[in-house]
């Protein structure tokens, strides 16, 4: 009995001794994750994300239509506007590559001009690409994301598109993540821009006016920064009225070439008078006139170009802005080619 009892002992001593030696090897392992390999299991870090303006859209607006008479189509474009250049961020899409391919994505609802994460991350060098409002911009495709190298933003490829509804904003920023504690700054600017025309009708009465913008980029390649252009396309323009002798039209899109890209590219419509054009028509006593205009500034990302028109009795348009030219036809034929509702 005796005996028995002895190595029934013996066998809950050795279990006990297994179960010990268990919980030690997994102690020590744990330990080895948090003091010597970072790697093996991450940490958190703290990114903060700040979205930043490189226009002020008030001022801009004040200081081009600064007349007292021009109070209400002024008031009326910083409201129509005012999702668009605006330093809120709806939503983030936070993008890391480690080798040029995603190894960790998040999606943020944020609302804020600023706001940070604690985000967890194996101790690596990435590239980190950021990206906000583009859930709100239904037509403006993303594709390659799987890919830092081919992460890009695409107008839909249609020769009429419509303006963007709201302001995109990205970041690259490579990030080295070490086995210590450490935090992130990234700044995210805008990355599309608005041009408006303003057109003083002089006293006279037009039947109707439309108008579209074109010569911008189709897209945005996100790692590198650069702007793509594919394809010529037509920016329809939104119109606004805001009493009897004030109309706008605006545009929101990507921007156009600089001005040493501009100069070593032949349109593909055959104009090179300008870098990006806006065309105005005008029906006038039953008649179309046809104002092409031609903008020889480039229109930058995060930017607003505001042209300033004045209407004569025959549906032309006089340009009060410099480096606008004007050239006009009269009686213009092909209204029926375009939605005039638009």
């Amino acid at each position: 009995m005796q005996l028995k009892t002895v190595q029934h002992t013996s066998r809950l001593i050795f279990r006990l001794a297994q179960s010990l030696l268990c919980v030690l090897f997994l102690l020590c392992t744990l330990t080895g994750c948090i003091n010597e390999d970072l790697s093996d299991c991450g940490i958190d870090y703290k990114i903060t994300y700040d979205v930043r303006l490189r226009t002020n859209l008030s001022t801009e607006i004040e200081t081009e239509l600064n007349l007292s008479e021009m109070a209400p189509i002024a008031s009326l474009l910083k409201s129509e506007l005012s999702t668009v250049f605006t330093d809120v961020a709806k939503d983030v899409d936070l993008s890391f590559y480690t080798n040029h391919l995603l190894t960790h994505h998040e999606e943020h609802e944020v609302n804020a001009s600023s706001t940070s994460f604690q985000i967890y991350l194996p101790v690596d060098n990435y590239q980190h690409l950021a990206l906000a409002n583009w859930k709100s911009a239904p037509k403006v495709a993303r594709t390659g994301e799987s890919s830092d190298t081919n992460y890009k933003l695409s107008n839909e490829m249609n020769d009429t598109i419509d303006s963007h509804p709201i302001g995109l904003f990205s970041a690259r920023f490579p990030i080295r993540v070490e086995d210590k504690a450490q935090s992130f700054h990234v700044v995210l600017t805008m990355i599309n821009s608005s041009a408006i025309v303003v057109i003083d009708k002089n006293g006279c009465y037009p039947d109707d006016i439309f108008g579209n913008a074109k010569g911008f980029s189709t897209g945005f390649h996100m790692n590198d920064s650069i702007f793509q252009f594919e394809k010529t396309q037509v920016v329809k323009a939104k119109l606004i009225s805001a009493d009897d002798r004030y109309v706008g039209l605006y545009t929101v899109n990507f921007p156009s070439r600089d001005a040493k890209a501009a100069a070593k590219t032949t349109r593909a419509d055959g104009d090179d008078s300008g870098i990006w054009q806006f065309n105005v028509y005008v029906k006038m006593n039953g008649k179309w006139v046809e104002n092409k205009l031609a903008i020889k500034d480039p229109l930058q990302a995060g930017k607003v170009k505001i042209i300033k028109l004045k209407m004569l009795n025959n549906g032309s348009l006089v340009s009060e802005t410099p480096q606008v030219g004007v050239s006009v036809t009269l009686d213009w034929k092909n209204a029926s080619e375009y939605d005039v509702e638009i």
